[in-house]
């Protein structure tokens, strides 16, 4: 028998054993534990994994919410956003109820009404998990500065999605300590972040995920800054992100003046560029040229020249563009090879 039949059999033998099984029993329990951690003001459960332990349905792999991996059989996505805002009683997080999911990839906490943690339980200790790649805490009333300090951290984390709905009123645990920023070593494999409608209007106040360029968020390929307060400076602030590929900027203040040559930078390594529902007018301007383009043919021009591939600018209030005409692509760009329809 080959090499290549005898590890088909032992992952055939490996499966059936899981499936006979089902989950771990120590991931079963902490499920339980969790159910009764984070039920409902009015007694409705937003999952009731109980339910199906009292029936004498155990494999928790099959429970809602809950996804396992097919080799192992090990928890790996936990997905216990609820889709009402600000659904339940306020809760206090406790990172320890997470800790027994040692596979766990992906954690889904939007909408969970979370206002800070118990005393020694706050987010910087899901660290502990090596597989996490995904945290979902959008619409959690805790101040932005407070999650981000206490997330950075997590080294493991590629995707961190955070978000406040207008209404929103920032809590500040009791036990949060300031100087825990001091400390972070930056989230240097974070891919995307999501940073919504905390109506901020300096970049800086990201760096409490590590820092600039030189740490922290340097390999940032997507960046969403969507309902915030950003106007014009916003473009010549995003180099410290130098592996930008999507920009968001959806409904902030990109009013007056931008220089041609910041926002060049941002075409030149972005794919996706979106301002849709900004409001007043946009002029680029480059020193020392009086030429005057239309949008249309502006945004050929520089579509042209770079690397952008999505350029979304629905809802503004654009009246005109001023730059120069001439191949900019190899001051800003270098030679582009891009093709559009």
């Amino acid at each position: 028998m080959g090499m290549g039949n005898i590890k088909l059999l032992l992952l055939a033998f490996f499966l059936i054993v899981i499936v006979a099984n089902g989950c771990w029993e120590e991931e079963r329990n902490a499920l339980l534990e969790l159910q009764a951690n984070i039920m409902s003001s009015n007694g409705e459960l937003l999952v009731d994994w109980e339910g199906y332990n009292a029936n004498g349905f155990i494999d928790c792999c099959f429970w809602e919410s809950v996804k396992c991996s097919l080799e192992t059989g090990r928890v790996i996505k936990l997905s216990l956003g609820s889709e009402r805002f600000g659904s339940g009683d306020d809760w206090r997080f406790n990172a320890s109820l997470f800790l027994p999911f040692k596979s766990l990839q992906f954690l889904l906490l939007s909408n969970r009404n979370i206002i800070g943690w118990t005393k020694n339980e706050g987010f910087s200790k899901l660290s502990q998990l090596p597989n996490l790649i995904e945290v979902d805490l959008q619409f959690n009333p805790i101040h932005p500065k407070v999650l981000l300090s206490s997330l950075c951290s997590i080294s493991s984390l590629e995707v961190l999605k955070l978000g406040a709905d207008a209404d929103t009123s920032f809590s500040i645990p009791t036990t949060y300590n300031s100087r825990m920023s001091k400390k972070c070593g930056g989230l240097t494999n974070l891919r995307q972040l999501w940073f919504e409608g905390y109506g901020i209007s300096d970049i800086n106040t990201l760096f409490a995920l590590g820092g600039g360029a030189n740490s922290g968020l340097r390999n940032l390929e997507k960046l969403n800054l969507n309902y915030n307060n950003f106007n014009s400076t916003i473009f010549s602030s995003l180099k410290v992100f130098p592996s930008l590929k999507q920009l968001e900027l959806v409904d902030n203040k990109i009013n007056g003046n931008i220089k041609m040559n910041g926002l060049l930078r941002i075409f030149c390594s972005t794919k996706i560029l979106m301002m849709h529902l900004n409001i007043s007018i946009l002029f680029l301007r480059i020193s020392n040229y009086s030429l005057i383009f239309y949008f249309l043919f502006i945004c050929l021009d520089i579509i042209a020249l770079s690397n952008l591939k999505h350029l979304d600018l629905r809802g503004n209030n654009i009246e005109r563009f001023v730059t120069t005409k001439g191949s900019l692509s190899n001051k800003f760009c270098g030679p582009s090879s891009a093709q559009f329809n």
